[in-house]
């Protein structure tokens, strides 16, 4: 759902003093990425074009760091008083005909848009406050009714906001989004933060856990999923290190590769339901997991489809076996001839792998 209405509109606090990491937490760098740019991204990539960044004592560092800030930024005075404070100077600022808001700290920078678009999309205008929420904990940003403005504004002094909102009605969604619940406020977040970064186009355990159950993925698809990983992890670890071979991204796309598997044409309904949750790498390999067409296909994509033509439920079987048991049905049907020629490209990756290797492909899986 994009804002093409703006009806929706996003405050991002930027406005303190970073004291405890000792040094301005907005503009800290992520690959040459620095928060409030990953932050603004986000935002812009969901469609929300209503942004009002909120800033303070390091407001014009800020604004220096990332030049379109200035077309946006609220610098708040009062900041000294808290987060309170600045969360007032950003909701003046939002125009009358917004429906509601996100409310983003710059210390939470790296939540997906593929979230902030989900919570657009379930958003009613009967709601006043939704949060979001990965393995039963809630997370940032929240999206705020406008009409919760009033109240807000009236609040009495030495109530924080938490408190105002702890006995609003509130409405959660589930998200495959573990960023939601990183903080960044010390060196040490920052250190652990770093390394996580690198990997965000890959779902981590927790992630894929949480896409399963959006998917309403059965558990004996999840079981057989995770045969056909452990079938690709034997067999990318076999190759020699001249193949350009992604390890986790070809992991990953094993255990997900049925995810759909319930919906007719699953792989490419896969493939579109992991895209749009924001891992498309992984959603590409997943579409083409059942049939691999031309002739430069990736090794990710080659194991993928040996290991996934190996596995017959929960158990390897070889592919001379599966292509007899075709053959002695008897069949001829369309269908039939379609299996028999994946078949048939699985053997010719199979005679790849073991010539790349040296090795009998059975012997490579064997124990699983």
């Amino acid at each position: 759902m994009a804002d093409t209405e703006g009806h929706f509109a996003a405050i991002i606090l930027a406005d303190g003093s970073s004291s405890r990491m000792g040094t301005c937490n907005p503009l800290l760098s992520l690959s040459k990425q620095n928060f409030i740019y990953c932050i603004v991204t986000a935002y812009r990539d969901a469609g929300i074009s209503r942004l009002f960044v909120v800033t303070g004592p390091q407001g014009e560092l800020v604004e220096n760091g990332y030049r379109f800030l200035k077309r946006m930024s609220l610098l708040n005075k009062n900041c000294h008083r808290g987060i309170f404070a600045s969360v007032i100077e950003g909701i003046k600022a939002i125009p009358s005909d917004v429906k509601a808001f996100f409310l983003h700290s710059s210390d939470t920078p790296l939540v997906r848009s593929s979230t902030l678009h989900h919570m657009l999309t379930l958003w009613e205008d009967t709601s006043f406050l939704l949060y979001p929420v990965f393995q039963s904990k809630r997370g940032h940003p929240s999206l705020i009714s406008s009409g919760m403005i009033s109240k807000i504004l009236k609040r009495n002094r030495g109530n924080s906001l938490a408190d105002l909102l702890k006995g609003e009605a509130a409405q959660e969604c589930f998200v495959p989004d573990q960023f939601i619940l990183y903080d960044v406020n010390t060196s040490s977040d920052f250190a652990a933060f770093s390394e996580l970064y690198g990997t965000r186009h890959l779902p981590s355990q927790g992630e894929c856990t949480e896409l399963f159950a959006l998917a309403g993925t059965p558990k004996k698809i999840r079981d057989h999923c995770i045969v056909v990983e452990k079938v690709a992890l034997r067999i990318a670890s076999e190759l020699p290190h001249f193949v350009p071979c992604d390890l986790q991204l070809v992991l990953k796309a094993a255990l997900l590769h049925d995810i759909c598997r319930k919906s007719f044409r699953h792989a490419d309904v896969g493939r579109l339901f992991l895209s749009k949750w924001g891992f498309s790498q992984i959603g590409e390999l997943v579409g083409s997991h059942t049939d691999l067409l031309g002739e430069t296909n990736s090794w990710e994509a080659k194991i993928l489809y040996i290991s996934d033509k190996l596995v017959k439920n929960f158990s390897v079987v070889p592919l001379e076996k599966r292509m007899r048991e075709y053959l002695d049905r008897g069949r001829c049907g369309e269908a039939s001839q379609k299996a028999l020629q994946r078949l048939q490209k699985a053997m010719e990756v199979q005679e790849e792998i073991e010539k790349i290797t040296g090795r009998n492909l059975l012997e490579i899986v064997k124990g699983l």
